[in-house]
């Protein structure tokens, strides 16, 4: 009679502490591993903001007779952008501008750079 009392099936307590740690664990490497995808994709459409920004501000310039020495601007996405040209001499008559455009949050915090470089005049200060 005795031991069909220690044969009831089921789990000790010791089994449910260790199932529910393993779940806590299993839901803690879960909830870090969705922290980390979200932050991934606002990262990834901010870079994408950051990249349309930067072709609007550089085809203005490729359009223009001139490139400007330095220019700013806001967004609407809530970035910013700061321009600066630097003149670089080849040959004589073949002007070439390296113009370096960064990216950056209302913050101030760096997005992206882009260094690209236009064979025109820089506008004269």
């Amino acid at each position: 009679m005795q031991n069909e009392l220690l044969d009831d099936e089921g789990f000790t307590l010791i089994e449910v502490i260790v199932a529910f740690a393993i779940l806590a664990l299993a839901l803690i490497a879960t909830n870090q591993s969705v922290a980390m995808a979200t932050s991934q994709i606002r990262r990834s459409e901010e870079i994408q903001q950051a990249e349309m920004l930067a072709q609007g501000v550089l085809i203005e310039i490729m359009l223009g007779a001139t490139v400007p020495r330095s220019a700013s601007g806001d967004d609407p996405s809530e970035l910013r952008w700061k321009l600066s040209s630097t003149e670089l001499r080849i040959a004589a008559n073949s002007p070439l501008a390296r113009v370096t455009l960064e990216i950056s949050t209302d913050s101030g915090r760096k997005v992206r750079d882009y260094v690209t470089f236009l064979s025109r005049e820089i506008e004269r200060e």
